[in-house]
């Protein structure tokens, strides 16, 4: 539950049951993994590595803090916050506790790592709710929201010129702009029948999927050229999606 393809469940959030939850745990799960991977930068821990350990999984980056516990906590701990549910709670300790003890059980991590990625979840947790509560006090025009979605993200970029930091980048700058443009031309409702959706999910993923893999192979493997390559991604997730589901008659537009 911790691997990239666990992350497609995204896209259905954000395309079928809430905008704004899809739109806030992308978000948030983006700035998780920059985090993670500036922290394994500066620490350089390394892995388990006595031969008496048995080694169930191999991995190559560093160790401390883990990425896996770090982003369970992010991704239950948000969705606890949003649904406000005692079963949400639940499982927003339950699962990263699990996903932890995995991670040690797997040879990949030492106990401190996965405590280290569980405080810097809740870290980043606890700034992106403090963030979006200025932002909403702020009430910034979108024009100004767009600067900041462009502006951001390259300069984010500058320390982290690397595989992890510019994904994460392009995913945001491409989450940013397409959510600002979304919400000025398309506005469409995530409310729809059954077919709808599921017309939404096959049609929304199956352009994802080429995008993704077809442009890994035309692009060149430079940091720039993935960054543009996660940018585009998710620009289709945030924008090009809900306008073609709207064109289609997949979705609906907002009134007003």
């Amino acid at each position: 539950m911790g691997e990239e393809w666990f992350y497609l469940v995204l896209p259905f959030i954000f395309w079928c049951l809430s905008r704004e939850l899809g739109l806030c745990i992308g978000v948030v799960l983006i700035f998780n993994d920059y985090t993670n991977g500036l922290l394994k930068g500066l620490f350089h821990s390394p892995r388990p590595w006595d031969p008496r350990i048995a080694i169930l999984q191999h991995e190559t980056s560093w160790g401390f803090p883990s990425g896996h516990s770090q982003n369970a906590v992010a991704l239950w701990g948000y969705a606890a916050l949003w649904l406000r549910s005692p079963a949400a709670w639940l499982l927003a300790v339950a699962l990263p506790l699990f996903i932890g003890f995995s991670r040690v059980y797997l040879g990949v991590h030492f106990p401190h790592d996965v405590v280290g990625g569980w405080l810097a979840g809740i870290v980043v947790l606890v700034l992106f709710q403090a963030g979006v509560k200025l932002s909403r006090r702020l009430r910034l025009v979108p024009f100004v929201v767009l600067l900041i979605a462009l502006s951001v993200p390259l300069a984010l970029l500058v320390p982290a010129l690397n595989e992890s930091g510019t994904r994460d980048m392009g995913l945001l700058m491409g989450v940013g702009v397409g959510a600002v443009l979304e919400r000025q031309f398309v506005r469409y409702r995530t409310q729809g029948s059954p077919v709808q959706q599921a017309g939404r999910l096959a049609l929304g993923l199956a352009v994802l999927v080429v995008l993704w893999l077809g442009l890994r192979v035309l692009l060149p493997p430079s940091p720039w050229f993935r960054f543009l390559r996660y940018a585009v991604v998710a620009l289709w997730i945030t924008l090009g999606g809900p306008w073609l589901f709207v064109r289609l008659g997949l979705a609906r537009r907002e009134a007003g």
